[in-house]
């Protein structure tokens, strides 16, 4: 008797482990960062964020916070607070849009030069996370992503695969 107890218990711990394992968001896509905007006054830069849902069941997104580095200055914070219902197996899409003043990322410090006048590649990182709620579990997913963007009124100019920049 005590054996089938024994049995029928981790059973039903296996079960329970089954339905309680959600599964994080997982990152499917983090496009290509736009530079939409790059004036004296203005700097706008665009990317988009697409998630995946790997759970059968719904996730509901409640919160999203990305700060914004540009050539190793933090020149803001992209925060959404609206709530985002992801179906099982379904995507999840952030646009992210951030304005900045030039001199909070182009500044050469040693001469205080802004180097808004030229052309310049640098890193574009964004840190961030998601809180998302499944049931009643709130958890907290962390992201990290870095590419290298072209700073450019110049159309036609590219990075190539070293990032060097080049005229098409």
């Amino acid at each position: 008797m005590s054996k089938k107890l024994g049995y029928l218990f981790l059973l039903l711990l296996s079960i329970s482990c089954n339905f309680s394992g959600v599964k994080d968001l997982e990152l499917q896509e983090f496009s290509k960062v736009e530079v939409r905007e790059f004036k004296k006054k203005n700097v706008q830069i665009y990317t988009n964020l697409r998630f995946l849902n790997p759970n059968e069941n719904s996730i509901k997104v409640v919160y999203a916070e990305f700060d914004v580095f540009v050539n190793g200055k933090d020149i803001g914070t992209f925060i959404s607070k609206k709530e985002k219902s992801i179906a099982g197996k379904g995507l999840y899409e952030i646009p992210i849009v951030v304005d900045f003043l030039p001199e909070d990322a182009f500044k050469n410090l040693d001469y205080g030069i802004k180097k808004i006048k030229s052309d310049v590649a640098c890193d574009v990182k964004l840190v961030g996370y998601l809180k998302t709620l499944s049931g009643e579990k709130e958890d907290k997913i962390s992201y990290d992503f870095k590419q290298k963007v072209l700073f450019t009124n110049n159309d036609k100019l590219y990075l190539d695969e070293n990032f060097n920049i080049k005229e098409k």
